[in-house]
């Protein structure tokens, strides 16, 4: 296994061997407890752990799949920055699709500092439908 992915699994899972489904659902699931900000997530839980130069494929898959996620968990892009909103505002209440989730997992990484000085950039923020599948799910209660 890819040494990035090694060390990731390992930090997600408290050094408990799991695979990397299960680790992309524990990033994921910061949504039912906090707002997530893209550029800290990135930071501390993605790029940490990896070299960007020869990491860079798996840095983008691993960071899709998690925006994916949270935003299947009723996670809302928005850019508070604003450079990057008139993206997502394309599409409207239609947020959960792969292609903006691909595109604010690429802005991310081409701009990995992104936010990270004034606490801007790409934040999500929970749905009624987080907090139904909170509920479900027996989250927080």
């Amino acid at each position: 296994m890819n040494s990035f992915l090694s060390k990731y699994i390992e930090y997600e899972t408290g050094n408990n061997l799991s695979n990397l489904d299960e680790c992309l659902d524990i990033a994921s699931n910061e949504i039912f407890f906090d707002d997530v900000f893209l550029c800290r997530l990135y930071d501390w839980k993605i790029k940490s752990f990896s070299n960007h130069e020869t990491d860079r494929n798996l840095l983008s898959m691993i960071l899709y799949e998690v925006i994916y996620r949270i935003m299947e968990k009723g996670g809302k892009p928005k850019d508070e920055t604003g450079d990057f909103q008139y993206e997502i505002d394309k599409y409207g209440d239609n947020f959960l699709n792969r292609e903006l989730a691909m595109k604010i997992a690429n802005f991310q990484i081409e701009n990995p500092d992104y936010g990270g000085s004034d606490w801007g950039g790409i934040w999500f923020y929970p749905t009624e439908k987080t907090l139904k599948l909170m509920k479900e799910l027996n989250i927080g209660a």
